[in-house]
């Protein structure tokens, strides 16, 4: 491999472009979907209820 080739393919990415594109990409999603921590919780504590509640109808 000649030495110009080598230089112009590095072996790693950048990590601070890397970064940078996650970030990005997690601002994105955040902003499209609307979520918020609160709805997560909300959704947690409803499976939660549900399992329990399956789990004691079969027992």
């Amino acid at each position: 491999m000649s030495r110009s080739l080598a230089l112009m393919r590095p072996a790693q990415p950048n990590a601070f472009r890397t970064r940078l594109r996650f970030l990005a990409l997690k601002r994105q999603i955040r902003q499209s979907t609307g979520l918020t921590m609160q709805d997560a919780r909300d959704f947690g504590m409803a499976y939660c209820a549900c399992f329990l509640a399956v789990s004691a109808f079969i027992a």
